[in-house]
């Protein structure tokens, strides 16, 4: 009963402190295909995988092996549905469920000038799947990792299993996009461009100093929006819980032209205008990106920035 208490206490807290955007994930317990992979190989990815989660400032984690709603493999659709159904109640929105096909380990023997040297390697593969509680929707993801080391096969393996944590950190920050506007106050221009902009996304969202920002501008075409990119973008300071200052990189001009169309479209028909929208996606080497965040830093991810220009049936969209 006190186990049950606590449980609650702490998923309680884990929701309440996500933000409107952060998603909170159930974890369920990782299979393994038997003469492949083993039931630690299933526990140490699982493991990995979570802490990919937890790092990727897109979303809680929650074991769900080890708390009173843990995964029971007897549950028929129904009773499936309604433990999905308490979840989604509990805060959950989806749900993660993993399998290691496969952890291989290869030997050599590499020549040295003084002696020689064995060298391992781990070679891990996996697979993710990702369900949406509320569409019921599944998304499944096939990974390999794989790492070397010499002379010391257990440290080859702990070095693959940190890929796992690696890979499904990028993974997860792709699959959880943010997603927010560009303000059309404070920004500045030199000449023909824009220089810096603010969004609204900041401490609160968990954006960082040097989260990079993808440009583009959508234009209304046969009533559906086309995405075309214009630019880039980087934060150079979190000013508020909702508020970054931007820094445009590459496509100032473009920018510039998309903010101003989209002014001109406010003045004369507000109820109709879409100020500029922020679309994050993974950028850069994924292992130097996550050292970057934890060190509190300059390298991350890229946001894509979208112009949506209402244009009436048969207008000038580009």
């Amino acid at each position: 009963m006190k186990k049950s208490i606590l449980f609650y206490v702490m998923l309680a807290f884990s929701v309440l402190t996500a933000t409107a955007q952060q998603k909170v994930v159930f974890c369920e317990e990782f299979e393994y295909i038997s003469g492949e992979a083993s039931e630690a190989d299933a526990v140490k990815v699982r493991s990995a995988a979570m802490n990919g989660v937890s790092t990727s400032r897109r979303a809680s984690i929650i074991d769900a092996v080890n708390s009173e709603i843990g995964r029971d493999r007897t549950n028929t659709a129904e009773e499936s549905m309604m433990r999905r159904e308490s979840i989604r109640m509990m805060g959950g929105t989806h749900i993660m469920y993993g399998r290691v096909n496969s952890s291989k380990e290869s030997h050599e023997v590499v020549k040295g000038s003084e002696k020689n040297h064995d060298k391992y390697t781990r070679t891990i593969s996996f697979t993710i799947v990702l369900t949406d509680i509320a569409s019921g929707e599944q998304v499944s993801r096939d990974f390999q990792v794989s790492d070397s080391q010499y002379d010391d096969a257990a440290k080859a393996h702990s070095k693959a299993i940190g890929q796992v944590d690696n890979q499904v950190w990028a993974y997860i920050r792709e699959y959880f996009p943010l997603k927010s506007h560009v303000l059309d106050e404070g920004f500045v221009k030199q000449k023909d461009e824009m220089q810096y902009c603010y969004i609204s996304l900041g401490s609160a969202d968990k954006v960082v100093k040097g989260d990079y920002f993808d440009v583009y501008k959508v234009a209304l075409v046969a009533g559906e929006q086309v995405e075309s990119k214009i630019g880039e973008m980087e934060i150079v300071e979190v000013s508020g819980t909702h508020v970054a200052k931007c820094q445009v990189k590459k496509g100032g001009a473009e920018v510039l032209l998309a903010m101003n169309e989209y002014l001109d479209i406010k003045f004369r028909d507000p109820k109709h205008a879409e100020p500029l929208r922020v679309k994050s996606a993974t950028k850069g080497d994924t292992v130097w990106q996550k050292i970057g965040y934890a060190a509190g830093g300059v390298v991350g991810t890229a946001l894509g920035v979208y112009a949506v220009f209402l244009e009436e049936l048969g207008g000038a969209a580009e």
